[in-house]
């Protein structure tokens, strides 16, 4: 089974959203950060890149998922991927997010 640029951008649609709509409903962000993540929110938001054949999905400038060589474990019997994309693509975002975490350590140090 194979995914669709549509259906990428959909998850993309989904997952922006979603990170906006938490942003713009959340009232414990102090206002000087709100200010500087309004100023910025579309640095933090996925992607989709294509060059007319393939097609991926990024999220700060880091490629979490691509049309040509994906990555998700794929369900035989069943004739599908065991995981939906937008579920990966969550996923993958809390990796990249971690690992940003962990830098984040070393800075603070």
């Amino acid at each position: 089974m194979e995914i669709t640029g549509m259906e990428a951008f959909d998850t993309i649609s989904t997952i922006n959203d979603s990170i906006n709509d938490g942003f713009w409903n959340d009232k414990s962000i102090p206002e000087d950060i709100q200010k500087r993540i309004e100023e910025n929110i579309y640095l933090y938001e996925l992607e989709f890149i294509s060059n007319g054949d393939d097609f991926c999905i990024e999220f700060l400038g880091i490629q979490l998922w691509n049309s040509e060589d994906d990555q998700r474990e794929y369900d035989d019997d069943n004739d599908c991927y065991a995981e939906s994309l937008e579920s990966y693509i969550r996923k993958e975002m809390i990796n990249v997010l971690s690992d940003l975490n962990l830098i984040k350590n070393y800075l603070t140090k």
